[in-house]
């Protein structure tokens, strides 16, 4: 018995040793770094995308000048293949260089500074508006570390910095302020650099239609000049509600948007976890008289440990201060600009190879998050648990209002998001008379799965949305849209955004496909063309996305001619016409 007994403890030793090295986190490994040939061209870098859903070996190469970018261009043609230039690589779709391309080089901008120096982030004024001449490469972080302490601002603006200046320009990136457009609306002239090598101001209303929303299928956009506003007085804030059953109306609805536009907010952008039926509300205003006028305008509020108002004020102690208020002080450009720069130094590569899908310092609730992820890739079975679904759900809300609190005390800029973990996205634009609609087909949906009674459940996945939905709203305007808008009709829309966090399987996939289903039966529903549509089974039980047929449909012939007619002009030899993007044009 006592030998049986040494002989059982050695088998589990040696059983806890191998499943503890199983436990080994191997996340935050960097794989060794290759080495990429294709075209004359040699890169340590190769062209993928943040969210990983593209991985190819196209190398991407940093001109730093025109003179480099230019022999890039022309030894490229040389050899007979294609050129795409790449911003911070945020969008899931294979816009840029798909993985099977075998004669395409990417091109970033992320070096670059252009020759003409009224070309290099130079601010100025004409007819009593600001404009900043910006290069392409720099990314909207280093756009906000440069007019934020002036106390200007994009018209418009995204959830994060996370994009490169020529990639917003470039693709049908949204902002979400009322009566505002997509972002490229907001670029009034482009430096560019054609297949010949030939530098362009490109400056007329007209012709700038052609470059914006162009996916890079036209040139080289190198630098941009862009509308800027002045805003004083600006508050970040999140509001906090809920509707009272899944009986939801339409007129419930209508009353908790018309509830969010009462105090002059300017943006907003609302979540819902559809399990709880909590809603919160990102809003940004600027109200003149909100911004105290001296130091004594602020105050130490006990009850949020910090100085109030917190979008103006900050704590700093100094000799002679004798009580707390006296230590809250008005926020400098110095403030705002040590803020900046702490994160530049968080992000390092941001505009090389996007925000990285990890956690950095400040990403509140991200180890939790990453955690409860790791282990449900580990684990299948707990990626389908109501239970997993509705932890996730509500610590993103926890999450996202811990973040506007952060964001609020620090720059106050209206961009929130810090970091991000590895997630994937539907998103689909709405005329805004529809929002109830679309909002009701999403929660239908994710009742169905999480109740279990969706008809096809069982036949394909057991799969709950695992995180909250969110929309926003913006206003197409006909005089700055792109040639190539979707939607096309001007009037005022609502972008629904729906994200499961990746726990490395596929069956959300399905989730994705039944829900486009759904939304495509709405009138007016369109794609967001940076994020996963299209969705066809093609014989397996997993459908995928970026469906060729549904691509070549998004477009009206008209659109399709007016590109291959300017295409003819700029790039006649197609230098830059590669990647999924050239299917929206076939």
């Amino acid at each position: 018995m006592f030998w049986y007994a040494l002989v059982l403890l050695k088998y589990y030793f040696w059983g806890t040793c191998i499943w503890l090295l199983f436990q080994i986190d191997y996340r935050n490994k960097v794989p060794e770094q290759g080495f990429y040939n294709r075209c004359g061209v040699s890169s340590r870098f190769n062209f993928d995308n943040w969210a990983k859903t593209v991985l190819t070996k196209t190398p991407t190469v940093f001109p730093k000048n025109d003179d480099e970018l230019r022999k890039y261009l022309n030894l490229i043609k040389l050899n007979g293949c294609k050129a795409r230039p790449v911003g911070d690589t945020h969008s899931q779709p294979a816009l840029v260089a798909q993985e099977s391309d075998l004669n395409t080089v990417a091109i970033s901008l992320a070096n670059y500074i252009p020759d003409d120096t009224t070309w290099r982030s130079v601010i100025f004024q004409e007819s009593g508006v600001n404009y900043i001449r910006i290069p392409a490469g720099r990314t909207l972080l280093d756009l906000q570390s440069i007019i934020r302490p002036r106390n200007l601002y994009t018209p418009t603006q995204t959830a994060g910095f996370i994009f490169s200046i020529g990639g917003i320009m470039a693709n049908p990136i949204h902002g979400g302020y009322y009566n505002k457009g997509f972002f490229n609306y907001y670029g009034r002239k482009f430096r560019v650099m054609k297949a010949d090598g030939g530098i362009k101001v490109i400056e007329d209303p007209e012709e700038i239609k052609y470059w914006r929303q162009s996916f890079g299928l036209l040139g080289i956009i190198t630098a941009v000049e862009m509308e800027l506003e002045e805003r004083t007085d600006v508050t970040m804030e999140l509001y906090s509600n809920s509707f009272a059953s899944r009986s939801i109306s339409k007129t419930d609805v209508d009353n908790f948007i018309l509830d969010i536009k009462k105090n002059g907010e300017i943006y907003s952008e609302i979540f819902l976890n559809p399990y709880s039926l909590e809603l919160a509300t990102i809003v940004v205003k600027n109200n003149p008289g909100d911004k105290p006028t001296s130091d004594a305008g602020c105050t130490y509020d006990y009850h949020q440990a910090t100085c109030s108002p917190a979008s103006f004020c900050y704590y700093e102690l100094k000799f002679g201060d004798t009580s707390l208020d006296d230590s809250c002080r008005l926020k400098t450009v110095e403030n705002l600009k040590t803020f900046y720069d702490s994160y530049k130094a968080a992000f390092p590569e941001l505009n090389i190879k996007g925000i990285a899908t990890s956690v950095f310092p400040g990403d509140y609730y991200g180890g939790e998050l990453a955690d409860i992820l790791y282990l449900t890739a580990r684990n299948p079975t707990l990626s389908d648990s109501i239970v997993t679904a509705k932890v996730l759900a509500e610590l993103t809300m926890l999450t996202t209002s811990a973040l506007i609190k952060g964001a609020n005390k620090e720059v106050c800029d209206g961009y929130w998001i810090r970091s991000i973990t590895q997630a994937f996205f539907i998103s689909y634009w709405f005329p805004v008379d529809k929002t109830y609609d679309a909002l009701m087909a999403y929660l239908n949906l994710s009742w169905a799965l999480y109740d279990g009674v969706h008809p096809k459940l069982n036949q394909y996945t057991n799969y709950k949305f695992n995180q909250p939905m969110g929309w926003r709203y913006a206003t197409l305007n006909a005089d700055k849209a792109s040639k190539y808008q979707i939607p096309s009709t001007p009037g005022d829309y609502v972008i629904f955004d729906v994200v499961i966090l990746n726990n490395e399987m596929e069956d959300y996939k399905w989730a994705f496909a039944q829900l486009e289903e759904d939304w495509l039966k709405i009138p007016g529903a369109t794609p967001h063309l940076a994020k996963p549509f299209g969705f066809t089974f093609n014989g397996s039980n997993i459908p995928q996305p970026y469906s060729t047929s549904f691509a070549n449909n998004l477009m009206s012939a008209s659109q399709k001619a007016d590109f291959k007619t300017y295409q003819a002009l700029v790039d006649p030899t197609e230098l830059f016409f590669a990647g999924y993007a050239t299917e929206f044009f076939k």
